[in-house]
């Protein structure tokens, strides 16, 4: 029987992959302006809201482009390019096995309204489990805030202590503690590990989840459903 009433799950880095997209995009876009970051103040920014790095590059360029203008052609690169966005691995048959299980999932991300759909539509048929996505634009404040993983067990219905959140980066683990939720963070890059997390693993098809979430022994005896 499944230890929790329902999902709240990050997306980009837990269910899907865009990582080269976004990294690509932010580049491309920036250099358009004349800005360059170094890869290590891109990898610090996994998880980071777009307001607050608009925020950095305003201040630290002077750059006087609006943030709408700015947000607009980082969404643009995402759609032309999308193509290369992958689903993670033991993504697919973990939602099959917690929606058989009476599970509700739903989505909460720090990225823009644009990406996220794009990123659920990779899902496939399993896109169809998730019954709605909270973008940035949807909540007061993004993460490490609690407010949009709050705002998600409130539309669910469901107290945040029964809430299993997914998360990938730092900030989204503190948002998800700091609502009250329990986190699996899925990682690999020790440098980016929050050990405030319930549970640490480098995939959802590692036996240690379904047997933490109580959905079986092993995932990957699960059947995965075409699309």
């Amino acid at each position: 029987m499944a230890r929790f009433k329902a999902i709240l799950s990050d997306i980009d880095g837990t269910l899907t992959d865009s990582e080269d997209v976004h990294r690509d995009g932010f580049v491309a876009i920036n250099r358009q302006l004349g800005v360059e970051f170094s890869p290590e103040e891109i990898e610090g920014g996994v998880g980071v809201a777009l307001k607050d790095k608009y925020e950095e590059l305003k201040s630290r360029f002077n750059q006087d482009i609006s943030y709408q203008d700015w947000a607009d052609r980082l969404a643009a690169y995402y759609v032309l390019h999308s193509d290369k966005v992958k689903v993670l691995p033991g993504v697919k048959p973990f939602l099959a096995k917690a929606d058989q299980a009476g599970m509700k999932i739903a989505a909460v991300t720090n990225a823009q309204k644009t990406e996220a759909d794009i990123n659920i539509g990779r899902l496939g048929n399993q896109a169809d489990l998730v019954q709605f996505t909270l973008s940035v634009e949807d909540f007061p404040r993004p993460k490490p805030a609690p407010d949009g993983y709050l705002m998600g067990a409130d539309k669910l219905g469901i107290d945040p202590k029964d809430i299993l959140v997914l998360e990938d980066s730092p900030v989204g683990v503190a948002a998800a503690k700091a609502a009250g939720m329990t986190v699996i963070q899925i990682q690999k890059d020790p440098k980016l590990i929050n050990k405030n997390a319930d549970l640490i693993v480098e995939s959802l098809d590692d036996p240690k989840v379904a047997a933490f979430v109580g959905l079986g022994p092993d995932l990957r005896s699960v059947p995965r459903m075409a699309g």
